[in-house]
């Protein structure tokens, strides 16, 4: 069993997984069950390599159809190519903050303004600060989950917004 703190990519729940682990060599595989909502959850190098399709399928279906397509695609790229996901959302949400009249000339002063204003949430964009970045996929993971839930909230028109 292991007592790595893993985040779900369900119910988005940081817990203590039930689990299996296989190391050899510099590669290593982790198997189990959220203790939280208790779906499997499966790593690879520490990618998210099941579920494939990651979490908020059922709150994607109230966005318009091309910023949904988007999403399912970034979500079930957020564990195994977080930076791909990122950069497949930035736009989209770009344009979106652009459409609320948010000010600023870049992405996080762009989700900062609208924080200012009230249309997202204060913790919205908590992880797109610059800083350290390094080669940490989990910190990776974190922002391609932060902008799949600014997605979905400005695309759902404001709705609740996702769990962290």
């Amino acid at each position: 069993m292991s007592e790595t703190k893993t985040r779900c990519p369900y119910c988005m729940d940081e817990t203590v997984p039930v689990a299996v682990a296989f190391q050899d060599g510099d590669d290593s595989a982790l198997a189990g069950r959220c203790t939280e909502c208790g779906k499997l959850v499966v790593r690879v190098n520490g990618a998210v390599v099941y579920p494939v399709e990651g979490p908020y399928a059922e709150q994607f279906e109230a966005l318009p159809e091309e910023l949904r397509s988007v999403c399912v695609e970034a979500c079930s790229l957020a564990g195994s190519s977080p930076e791909k996901a990122c950069s497949l959302l930035m736009p989209h949400i770009e344009k979106m903050c652009d459409n609320l009249g948010a000010g600023g000339d870049t992405l996080l002063e762009k989700i900062e303004h609208l924080k200012k204003t009230g249309k997202l949430p204060a913790d919205a964009g908590a992880t797109l600060a610059p800083g350290d970045e390094g080669d940490d996929l989990k910190k990776a993971e974190e922002k391609a989950y932060d902008l799949l839930r600014i997605a979905t909230y400005i695309g759902a028109g404001g709705g609740d917004y996702l769990p962290r």
